[in-house]
C-alpha cells in the first residue's frame, strides 16, 4: 500500500479536542505533526528522529509558519473519499513527513513505530496519537 492521500478540502474535524501552537512550517489539514524544543508544530515522521516521530496530532487548518494552529488530539475526522482510508486498519506515521501509512507498510529497520490511528467506515480516522519510541530491529 502506500501513504494515504488527503485533500485538505475534504477534511473535517468538528467537535474533536484541539490544541492550539503556533506552526514551525506551513501546514495543512490531515498533516500529522510534533512539537520541536520550541514548543512549535513541526511535521512528524517515521525515519527521522526519535523527536521527530513523536506525533502528537493531525493538523485541523491550513496554517502558514508562525501562524496559531489547531490540531486534533484525539476523536473523528473526516479525510474524504479521495484518502483510501480502510476501515479496522491501523494507521502510522510514514517516511514522508506528514503523512500517514497503513502499519503494513512499517517494515524498514530504524523506522520509528508511532500509531496515528484506525480506520473506520464512511472515510473516517479515528486520531489515537501514540507517539512511540520503538524503533523497528
Amino acid at each position: 500500500m502506500a501513504d494515504l492521500t488527503i485533500v485538505a478540502s475534504e477534511f473535517t474535524a468538528l467537535n474533536v479536542p484541539l490544541v492550539e501552537q503556533f506552526a514551525g512550517v506551513n501546514l495543512v489539514p490531515g498533516d500529522q505533526v510534533y512539537l520541536d524544543t520550541t514548543a512549535q508544530w513541526q511535521l512528524a515522521q517515521c525515519d527521522g528522529t526519535e523527536v521527530e516521530s513523536e506525533v502528537r496530532g493531525t493538523v485541523s487548518v491550513t496554517a502558514g509558519a508562525g501562524q496559531l494552529c489547531p490540531v486534533v488530539i484525539a476523536g473523528a475526522v473526516t479525510l474524504g473519499a479521495s484518502s483510501g482510508v480502510v476501515a479496522g486498519t491501523i494507521y502510522v506515521l510514514s517516511n514522508t513527513a506528514g503523512r500517514i501509512m497503513p502499519a503494513a507498510d512499517l517494515v524498514t529497520t530504524g523506522w520509528y513505530s508511532s500509531v496515528v490511528g484506525v480506520g473506520g467506515e464512511d472515510n473516517i480516522m479515528h486520531v489515537v496519537p501514540f507517539p512511540s519510541t520503538e524503533v523497528l530491529p
